[in-house]
């Protein structure tokens, strides 16, 4: 895959920038976005390859790709963002009967494995925040749902009003996430390589978790109900 790309790196560097993908995901790779930070060069002002075209490179590469596709969902043609916050949807209720902690510990891993698949996926694809990179959706919208996790001793809380709260943190994240407003725009403007990627999702999590824990405690105070 990436052998016609692995010779020696002795072209003079350019002002250009790297190529940043215009589809679907809404962020660095939304449309109207401008291009990355310029050609990434060493310090002797040489352009740097991408990664060799190795035995074991190619292995390690495809753990990256499957981790940050989302294991291949980012490869779909439209908008593939929305359907990485469907992955994170699903991991949540695949998630959601177990404790807390093993959610936690979910989120914990995937977040600097995340960082590295995503930062290894630029390379690979030659695209900064390529937007077949998902796995920063995934994570955002498992942190967006951080409080549901807290209705769990809830018995008496209706399926409709839990799934209407699941869509309520899916959209709120998805808004965010797309529109990036303030210090969400910042981290976008200011992070750059994996953790770039990553950034930008994690503070529209974090807002999107505000939102969805004045929805969530504003309609169990309507129904004068509370977490055991």
């Amino acid at each position: 895959m990436l052998g016609e790309h692995a010779q020696t790196a002795t072209k003079e560097c350019t002002s250009e920038p790297l190529p940043r993908d215009k589809g679907g995901k809404g962020g660095k790779g939304g449309e109207g976005s401008e291009g990355g930070e310029g050609n990434k060069c060493n310090e002797g002002g040489e352009l740097k390859t991408p990664l060799p075209d190795a035995a074991g490179t190619k292995i390690v590469n495809g753990v990256a790709v499957g981790i940050a596709t989302g294991g291949g969902v980012g490869f779909l043609p439209y908008a593939p963002g929305s359907f990485g916050s469907l992955l994170g949807v699903a991991l949540f209720f695949a998630l959601f009967s177990y404790e807390a902690f093993a959610y936690l510990a979910v989120l914990l891993l995937l977040t600097p494995l995340g960082v590295w698949a995503s930062g290894r996926a630029e390379r690979i694809f030659e695209s900064q925040d390529d937007g077949r990179i998902v796995i920063d959706e995934v994570v955002g919208q498992l942190i967006t749902l951080l409080p549901l996790l807290l209705v769990r001793g809830l018995d008496r809380l209706p399926q409709g009003v839990f799934f209407s709260l699941v869509v309520t943190g899916f959209v709120a994240f998805r808004v965010l996430d797309i529109a990036k407003p303030g210090w969400i725009r910042r981290v976008e403007l200011n992070t750059h390589g994996g953790f770039g990627v990553m950034a930008d999702d994690l503070v529209a999590g974090l807002f999107g978790t505000l939102v969805l824990a004045v929805a969530t405690f504003g309609m169990l105070s309507w129904m004068g109900m509370g977490a055991r």
